[in-house]
């Protein structure tokens, strides 16, 4: 489907426009899943190698799940400047998005139930390992800090499938199958525990 005809197809009524940018919306919405599930496997995959890259891919991950929940709620809500929130910027992704904190306070809004989980300690301490990883050199990963960034890993791991297979189930249901993937990770952490 073309954005362009969208645009100037003039036969069409408003009724029929919402509907077709709906359907637009719906395949970014699932492929910005695709994109999180990627990065959840990346996770796995880095978890015994590279330490480092696995907590990059989970938090990655995690922002993305939260993003994909806001497109639920308005995919508007997604854009950090409100300003340019067209459906010609979404569809060609030519826009900056909100951050994890901002995706949290819309989050705080819009959806209650599951702000326990999404507020969990564990989520900010691997975004902060996260940045120091990114932006500094960090020793944590390399040391006797491993096992609590593990415990950790495995805390965050459980609150994400708590939220993808409770409270919001119904947004990700089409992609159980491949959520199985969190379970994996977490039978992964049992020897450490």
């Amino acid at each position: 489907m073309d954005i362009k005809q969208i645009k100037t197809d003039s036969d069409k009524t408003t009724e029929s426009l919402n509907t077709e940018e709906q359907q637009l919306v719906n395949e970014h919405f699932k492929l910005l899943v695709h994109n999180a599930i990627d990065f959840l496997e990346k996770s796995v995959n880095y978890f015994e190698n590279d330490l480092k890259v696995s907590i990059i891919c989970l938090c990655s991950a995690f922002e993305l799940f939260l993003k994909a929940r806001i497109i639920k709620i308005d995919w508007k809500l997604i854009f950090k400047e409100q300003k340019n929130a067209t459906i010609e910027n979404f569809i060609n992704k030519e826009f900056t998005s909100i951050n994890s904190d901002k995706a949290k306070k819309i989050l705080r809004k819009h959806d209650k139930d599951s702000l326990y989980l999404i507020n969990h300690e564990v989520f900010e301490e691997l975004k902060d390992l996260r940045n120091n990883i990114i932006h500094f050199f960090s020793e944590e990963t390399q040391n006797e800090d491993k096992d609590r960034i593990i415990i950790n890993r495995y805390k965050a791991l459980y609150c994400l499938d708590k939220l993808l297979q409770n409270q919001w189930k119904e947004f990700f249901k089409d992609f159980d199958r491949k959520l199985k993937i969190i379970t994996k990770m977490l039978l992964e952490h049992k020897p450490y525990l």
